[in-house]
């Protein structure tokens, strides 16, 4: 039996072998899911393609999202910087650049929730 996670990191983790199924923006924040899982992203992530890096309201930064939809989420890292989801996203959890209380969501169904 798996274990229940404890942390943001740990939690994360349960994205490894999934794909990115969809892509939301509403009004200021972003949406992604991952085949039944959610992360909410209230602080814009960055999203890295080839050599730069792209944040919201560049051009292409959209275009370059959605581009990931489909892509396998090979790892993941959190630290008290950022957490970095399949390496082309990263949400930074620096207090900086908060745009509100929150920086993300994560859940893994309705009872198991992790708000950074």
């Amino acid at each position: 039996m798996i274990s229940a996670p404890q942390t943001l990191a740990q939690a994360l983790e349960r994205l490894i072998g999934r794909t990115l199924n969809t892509v939301t923006f509403v009004e200021d924040y972003v949406q992604c899911g991952f085949g039944g899982l959610g992360l909410t992203a209230y602080t814009r992530p960055t999203v890295r393609c080839e050599s730069k890096e792209l944040t919201w309201g560049e051009a292409g930064y959209c275009d370059a999202l959605r581009n990931l939809v489909g892509g396998l989420i090979e790892r993941t890292a959190v630290n008290d910087q950022e957490a970095v989801i399949f390496w082309p996203i990263v949400k930074s959890l620096r207090a900086q650049d908060y745009s509100g209380p929150e920086a993300l969501e994560f859940a893994l169904d309705n009872r198991r929730k992790w708000v950074v």
